[in-house]
């Protein structure tokens, strides 16, 4: 049973597991079956050069991430945010 089993008189609630499931689903499903319609219907002269546009916005938007974190003076910047910096810088 999913619920939480409280003794309190409060609202029985989902546990946070199952709410980050919840989540994690709710994004890889809609992706994963909304570009393949997506494509079918805009075709791929126009589905293309739209993917292109998202994953240069994503990238933009990374290096802007990673500016603002390195401005802010992070203590803690691990091996795989430094690999990710040298990635953003190339673009």
């Amino acid at each position: 049973m999913p619920w939480k089993d409280k003794k309190s008189d409060g609202p029985k609630t989902f546990h946070i597991a199952v709410g980050f499931f919840y989540i994690i689903n709710f994004i890889v499903g809609t992706g994963f079956l909304g570009i393949p319609y997506s494509f079918y219907y805009s075709g791929y002269v126009a589905a293309i050069p739209t993917m292109l546009f998202a994953m240069v916005a994503c990238g933009v938007n990374a290096n802007y991430l990673l500016e603002c974190m390195a401005r802010a003076q992070v203590s803690k910047i691990t091996d795989s945010v430094k690999k990710y910096m040298f990635i953003s810088s190339c673009m």
